[in-house]
Formats: C-alpha cells, sequence, structure tokens
C-alpha cells in the first residue's frame, strides 16, 4: 500500500527531469533542478501577488456603488444580491441615454448597461486569473510538492531543545525551529480558500459564511450598504481570498525547502536490512541538502528509529546478546534489554499515534467525497441548466429575435460555469487520492502495531525475569 505514497515522490523526481529537458546520462543534477524548481514557483507567486495587489489599487468601488443604488429601486425585494441579479435588472428595463454613472476620480461617464457588462467580462477575467493561478503553482504543489510529513511534525513537538543536522554541514550548532505546522496542514488550508475562491466567483447568491472578514474594511465610507453589501464586497473579497491563496502557497513552498531538502521513503517488508530509499535522484549520489534524512520506525529492518527527536539506530541482535562468561554478565543483559523495551516503546508509542491518525484521515477522506459528489450534482444541474438556455436560443431565432443577445449572454455565462466546476472536481479529486494514500500507509501500520505489542509485552516479560535470577 505504500505505492501510492512511493507513486508520488517518484513521479516528482520525472517530472522534475522532463521540466530540464536532460536525463542522468546528460549530466542531470539533481541540486539545480530542484532549485530552479521552487525559484519558478516564487517567481510565479510573486509575479500574481503583485499583479493582484495592482488590479486592488486600480478597482473603482465608488463607481460600482453607484450605479448599484442606481439599480436598486428596480429589484421587487430592494437587494442585490448578485452579478446575476444585477444583470437581469439591467436587462429588464429600458436605459435612455442620460442614465449614465460618473467615473471616480475622472471626468468621465459611462451608460449603466456598459458598466454592467463590464463588470461581467472584468469577474470572467478574475476567473481566468485564479485559473492560471492553478495551473502554475497550485497544481505544481500537489503533484511534485506535497510531503506526508506528520510524523516529523510529532518529533519536532517532542524535541525540548531542537535537534541538530546528521551532517551538520552548513548547520552545525543550529537548532532545529519549534515549528507544528505541516504541509498537510497548509494543503488543507488552501484547499478551503480556494474552494471559497471559487464560490465567490459564480454569478448567484454568495453564503455570508463565503466572505472574509477583512474584505469588510474595504467598504468603510458606504452609507446604506446593507441591500447591496454582497455586490459590493465581492470583488474586494476575491482579491482578499487570491492573496491568502497565495501567501499559504509561499508558505507551503518555504516550509518544504526548508524541512524536506531530503525526503527518505519508509523501508518497505522484504528489502534487505538496513536499506532505506532517500531523496536522490537518478544516477547521483548526493542528497539536495545536507540534513537529516526521514525513517519511519521499523525494528524488524533495521531502519533508524526517532527518539526524542534525534535519529538513534534501530536495535541489532548479537551473538552474545543472551550470554556472558563474567560472573556480573547478567546485569550486563538486563540493562541491555531494559534498553531494547525502551526503544520498542518508544517506536510503540509513535505507531499508536500513527493508528489514531488513520480515523481523522477515515473522516476526512468521507466528507472530501460528499463535498464531490455535490459537486457532481451541481454540474448535472448546470448542464441541464446549459441545455435548456441553448434550446430557448434555438427557437428564438424564430419566436423572439430580441431574447438573443440577453439567451447568448446566459448561455456563455453557465457554460464558463460548467467549465469552472469541471476544474473543481478534478483538483479535489486529485486532493481526495492524496488523502486516500495516507489513508492506506496509515492502515498498513496496523499489523506492524500488532508485531510492535507482542514484542513489548515479551521484552518486559524477559526483562522481569532477568532482573530476579
Amino acid at each position: 500500500m505504500a505505492q501510492c505514497v512511493k507513486y508520488l515522490i517518484d513521479a516528482s523526481i520525472q517530472t522534475w527531469q522532463r521540466m530540464k529537458g536532460s536525463d542522468a546520462e546528460h549530466g542531470w543534477s539533481p541540486r539545480p533542478s530542484m532549485e530552479t524548481f521552487c525559484s519558478a514557483l516564487q517567481g510565479e507567486i510573486h509575479a500574481f501577488e503583485a499583479h493582484v495587489q495592482s488590479c486592488q489599487k486600480d478597482f473603482d468601488l465608488h463607481t460600482l456603488y453607484n450605479v448599484l443604488l442606481l439599480l436598486l429601486p428596480g429589484s421587487p425585494t430592494w437587494e442585490v444580491q448578485s452579478l446575476e441579479q444585477l444583470e437581469k435588472l439591467v436587462a429588464g428595463r429600458d436605459w435612455p441615454g442620460q442614465d449614465t454613472v460618473t467615473i471616480t476620480g475622472s471626468a468621465e461617464s459611462c451608460d449603466v448597461p456598459g458598466y454592467v457588462a463590464w463588470l461581467s467580462s472584468y469577474l470572467g477575467y478574475l476567473n481566468a486569473l485564479k485559473e492560471t493561478f492553478d495551473a502554475k503553482v497550485v497544481f505544481p504543489l500537489c503533484e511534485h510538492l506535497y510531503v506526508h510529513d506528520e510524523l516529523d511534525v510529532r518529533v519536532e513537538r517532542q524535541s525540548p531543545v531542537g535537534s541538530y543536522s546528521r551532517s551538520g554541514a552548513g548547520h552545525r550548532g543550529e537548532k532545529r525551529p519549534h515549528a507544528v505546522t505541516s504541509i498537510a496542514d497548509i494543503a488543507k488550508q488552501l484547499f478551503a480558500v480556494r474552494r471559497k475562491w471559487a464560490l465567490l466567483l459564480n454569478r448567484r447568491v454568495i453564503d455570508d459564511r463565503v466572505f472574509s472578514p477583512q474584505s469588510l474594511c474595504a467598504l468603510q465610507g458606504f452609507a446604506n450598504i446593507g441591500p447591496v453589501v454582497k455586490v459590493l464586497r465581492l470583488v474586494p473579497d476575491i482579491f482578499h481570498k487570491s492573496l491568502a491563496t497565495a501567501a499559504l502557497a509561499r508558505q507551503w513552498l518555504s516550509l518544504h525547502g526548508s524541512r524536506y531538502s531530503v525526503f527518505q521513503l519508509p523501508s518497505e517488508p522484504g528489502q534487505e536490512k538496513g536499506e532505506c530509499r532517500t531523496g536522490l535522484a537518478p544516477g547521483t549520489s548526493e542528497p539536495w541538502r545536507n540534513e537529516v534524512a526521514i525513517c519511519l520506525p521499523e525494528s524488524a529492518n533495521g531502519c533508524s528509529s526517532f527518539s526524542g527527536g534525534q535519529l538513534h539506530p534501530g536495535p541489532r541482535r548479537s551473538s552474545s546478546s543472551f550470554s556472558s562468561h563474567d560472573g556480573g554478565g547478567w546485569l550486563g543483559n538486563v540493562s541491555a534489554m531494559r534498553t531494547k523495551l525502551r526503544e520498542s516503546r518508544e517506536e510503540l508509542m509513535a505507531l499508536l499515534w500513527r493508528v489514531e491518525r488513520a480515523g481523522v484521515l477515515e473522516t476526512q477522506l468521507h466528507e472530501l467525497t460528499q463535498s464531490i459528489s455535490s459537486l457532481q450534482l451541481e454540474q448535472q444541474d448546470t448542464r441541464r441548466k446549459l441545455d435548456n438556455f441553448q434550446q430557448r436560443l434555438e427557437q428564438a431565432d424564430w419566436d423572439m429575435p430580441g431574447s438573443i443577445p440577453l439567451l447568448s449572454s446566459q448561455c456563455q455565462a453557465t457554460l464558463r460555469q460548467l467549465e469552472d466546476l469541471g476544474r473543481h472536481v478534478e483538483l479535489e479529486e486529485y486532493h481526495k487520492s492524496i488523502l486516500q494514500s495516507d489513508w492506506l500507509l496509515e492502515l498498513e501500520l496496523r499489523p506492524c502495531l500488532i508485531r510492535q505489542l507482542d514484542a513489548v509485552r515479551g521484552l518486559a516479560a524477559v526483562t522481569g525475569h532477568k532482573s530476579h535470577p
């Protein structure tokens, strides 16, 4: 079952090779490839943030406010709660030439229908901006820099002072920070913010819980905004969620660079004793950086195990472990057995923590599956809605030619919504595959837990017997 997790890492290395357009026989080196890859991601995040901040600065909220006040009397409920409703209000009345709105900070003015059409296209542009960020940043992070890192977090929580690099090269005397954030946690936050970001970009009424409190700051100074607050707050909140997602992506990239410059997969049953896979690229013998490699505790195959943030070699049997030719030999044997028992108990605690986490992952997996099902149902409804608009558009050619522009606009908007839902489902399916890989890895540890429990009981019994000769 560990193949699921190994597949993610192996795929990362292969993708980095393809990105550089070279392989081991052409002198491919992991260090520049990894640094180039991360540097490119960092550059994309920085460029995205700069562009969003520029858009945020240039967006004229006062003009939107004035347009909403002009349209408000035409609403039967005296509210304007969505872009879709805004478009219907514009389409449902005649607009004489004098119905214009002055652009704030300028002598220019524009007609109300023209402004609403521009606003609709601007939200389409912001949606395209999100899709570009997904393609250039979110997808590469998920595909290449997602690490199952909860065990490492547990070790850092246990370490009272911090641990040192095993090699010491470039980090001698430097303590590891008391970070408790994991890449899995950051990924979960990023997906949550991104999901709300996507919800803001549809044209329907938005639930108040989707908005961030920070976007209210942009509405200071506007009076009587209650009936139009959702539309007025929409674009500022999109900007906020764009920047929040970018900040989480940078945090993800930074944490991966500081903690996982070298990543070592857990050994599988059947591998030779003491053999552990490391995060080395093909054809190389040096890790990306000189840091402590990570390996799950596996006493059965001699891998290193964690203890208080330090790496210790796994216990190995020797031919003289249970025999001695001097008079005090049994004392040495008892001491060795107690040491072995302590190490086994530490490994048992790690396994208990991992097995308990399997239940948490199972719950998250169930919730994500339900979310995907809801999105798929929404896809079906949107597809039916699109079919209905297309049928009405075909019929309008004969019956109501005047309604063709509105129906055509509705068809295009529904088609964009359907495409966005498809991308959203695809990303959630990918998120589910990552969670499922983690969950399967935790389930695999349950037999190890049973064996470790038996081993601890056996060692405890032997130690108790040896201490009373």
